[in-house]
């Protein structure tokens, strides 16, 4: 029995994680636009703008305190016990996963700046996606830049990708014995 442990994120966190930036930087613009206009405070900044920029700048850091948050929520700790074609896999602890293993699907999109993995695991009663970003990229000057939708580490991608191939290995020579 192999065990694989990483940080990932399913299907639905990484849509959710994807939406948070411009759900919640939206609905603050929103909420600061109605205040001004509601409260006339609009006509106070004008006259002052280093409040102005003081409050963008507020404004700026609790949208990416809540959005860090979010991501906080989203991202999970993953244990995957893989034996023969059986797996068992927990979500920070809480086993959410058992059984045959009956298809798997990986799509690794690695460029120069940044690596991704999508793993599609599937046993006959349940189902399961696994996405992974580097949280860092590199920009084109060569230099490595914070990626905000970053959600796991090189080493984490690494054996994902382990887990992918082995479980893809596994099911190919179990079809191919079974013939």
């Amino acid at each position: 029995m192999k065990k694989y442990e990483f940080t990932a994120t399913t299907k639905n966190g990484d849509m959710i994680i994807g939406l948070s930036y411009s759900v919640v930087f939206g609905f603050i613009i929103l909420l600061v636009q109605l205040g001004f206009f509601y409260s006339g405070l609009g006509k106070v900044l004008r006259k002052y703008p280093p409040l102005l920029i003081l409050l963008v700048f507020l404004v700026l850091c609790v949208g990416n305190f809540l959005v860090k948050k979010i991501q906080k929520g989203v991202i999970k700790h993953y244990v995957v016990e893989f034996d023969e074609i059986n797996i068992k896999i927990k979500e920070n602890g809480k086993e959410i996963m058992f059984g045959e293993v009956s298809f798997c699907k990986v799509i690794v999109k690695d460029n120069k700046s940044t690596s991704s993995i999508n793993i599609d695991i599937h046993t006959y009663d349940d189902k399961i996606s696994f996405r992974a970003r580097t949280k860092k990229y590199i920009t084109i000057t060569g230099k490595s830049s914070f990626n905000p939708f970053g959600t796991s580490d090189i080493s984490d991608i690494k054996i994902l990708l382990d887990l992918g191939n082995k479980i893809k290995c596994v099911l190919k020579y179990n079809i191919e014995n079974n013939k």
